[in-house]
């Protein structure tokens, strides 16, 4: 009630508030997009962790009905960690072929298999605050492989990404980008990669949509944009992310422009 009584005045506040509102917007748009990256930042286990083989984890959890043959390797510690499989049926969700755990919940490094992706989890600092873990897919990777086929996958760092292979086959800058904060809240884990790729821009535009709004020829505002821009192109490595992809980009420029061609039809329909 009182938002939407009070709503004119932060629509149309009077000048130069907007510029400063705008600037405000941009702060709020980098520290979100900034924490993503210090919550996502992967968690591998000490070298000394436990490894457990197709693990029964829950029932939240298929239980991979293959056979894993042998694991060389740890993540982080001697890379590649390449796992040997005796293929199973292909599994409806989530089933883990190997779980590299150092400690009580939650759990650490799970290398899975879902459908015919194959699949990385980290542990995170997202998981100690209640929030969700996105995964890291390689997509179709074990489509041509059939129950009783033996398979070879590997997963190695790259950067601030991962790499995974499944057979001579590697899916490399697997990682996470600024645009993939609203995963934290809701993760999808079987929408396909466009759409993925849609929301994480849609979610850089919505934290754009304040300096289109309230952006003014002012010098607050000039900041704001500089706040964005620097935040967007060099902020990524900071905080252990990839390099913000062109499409999220384009999302921030979308998300300014269409707030800024709003606020111009809002004011030539609304009375003198």
């Amino acid at each position: 009630m009182l938002l939407t009584r009070t709503a004119p005045r932060w629509l149309t506040p009077p000048a130069p508030l907007p510029a400063w509102l705008s600037l405000g917007s941009a702060l709020a748009a980098a520290t979100i997009w900034l924490a993503t990256g210090f919550v996502l930042r992967p968690m591998l286990p000490a070298p000394d962790a436990i490894e457990r083989w197709t693990p029964d984890l829950g029932s939240h959890m298929d239980l991979y009905r293959g056979r894993v043959l042998s694991v060389t390797g740890r993540l982080g510690v001697a890379e590649p960690l390449r796992i040997i499989v005796d293929a199973g049926r292909p599994p409806g969700r989530l089933a883990p072929l190997l779980d590299v755990d150092d400690g009580p919940w939650p759990a650490g490094t799970l290398v899975s298999v879902d459908r015919s992706d194959l699949v990385l989890r980290n542990r995170s600092r997202s998981m100690y605050l209640t929030l969700d873990r996105p995964d890291l897919r390689a997509y179709g990777a074990l489509a041509r492989v059939a129950p009783g086929d033996t398979f070879t996958m590997a997963a190695w760092t790259d950067g601030n990404g991962y790499c995974l292979a499944a057979g001579p086959k590697q899916w490399c800058g697997l990682g996470y980008t600024m645009g993939d904060g609203w995963k934290l809240i809701f993760y999808p884990e079987h929408f396909p990669p466009g759409a993925l790729r849609l929301l994480n821009a849609l979610w850089i535009a919505g934290w754009c949509l304040g300096l289109g709004w309230w952006g003014r020829r002012h010098a607050a505002t000039g900041v704001a944009i500089a706040v964005v821009a620097l935040t967007l192109l060099t902020g990524p490595p900071l905080v252990a992310l990839l390099a913000t992809p062109w499409s999220e980009i384009a999302g921030a420029v979308g998300g300014v422009a269409g707030a800024w061609w709003v606020r111009r039809r809002y004011r030539a329909l609304s009375p003198p």
